[in-house]
């Protein structure tokens, strides 16, 4: 869902006007009391670079599920995605988290997605 709404619903005009270029491939994950399974990891592709979230599970503490966010070739230093279910809500939500500075969050949205690419590319 959060890939179809990246897609779908924050860059497909970026995508129909040739300023970028989304693409997914399955990768295969094997986590605890889970086992293997087959999900999509999303690549951004700029004429110049290419951002990759990368789904990396389902089983995270503290979280519904965890996304690396980072740019193509410097894979240690981008930001964990992490799906967290709001307690006032019952909703889920994604968020961007630094690796260094886990308490910090900041809610996923089509503008902080932007921020982030434009600061690394």
């Amino acid at each position: 869902l959060l890939f179809e709404k990246i897609q779908d619903n924050w860059f497909s005009e970026l995508e129909d006007e040739g300023l970028l270029k989304i693409e997914t491939y399955p990768i295969s994950i094997t986590e605890e009391h889970i086992g293997t399974y087959s999900i999509n990891k999303m690549e951004i592709i700029f004429p110049t670079d290419i951002i990759v979230l990368e789904p990396v599970g389902r089983n995270i503490i503290g979280g519904e599920g965890r996304i690396d966010l980072y740019l193509k070739g410097e894979f240690g230093k981008g930001l964990m995605v992490i799906l967290f279910r709001e307690q006032d809500t019952n909703q889920d939500q994604w968020f961007l988290v630094s690796k260094e500075a886990r308490r910090e969050k900041e809610l996923l949205s089509r503008d902080s997605l932007e921020n982030i690419i434009e600061q690394w590319i």
